[in-house]
């Protein structure tokens, strides 16, 4: 993987953030609900916010992953 497809993936990532985080999608968790206890609303932001994470990490450690095999050979 080379680095501009590197870059194109993490500011997918970053505009899948914004388009999460925006209020008419935060709308519709805002609803008088609760999931496992929680209120829908933080459930979602919290939701995301791992989905996020998690995918950031996972496409940085598959980039390095890949360079350090590259480099080896």
């Amino acid at each position: 993987m080379n680095q501009r497809l590197k870059a194109q993936q993490l500011l997918l990532v970053s505009l899948l953030a914004g388009m999460l985080l925006i209020y008419p999608v935060l709308s519709i968790a805002n609803v008088p609900r609760r999931v496992g206890g929680i209120p829908a609303l933080y459930a979602y932001v919290f939701g995301g916010w791992v989905v996020l994470i998690a995918l950031s990490a996972w496409l940085v450690e598959r980039y390095y992953r890949n360079a350090l095999r590259n480099e080896d050979e």
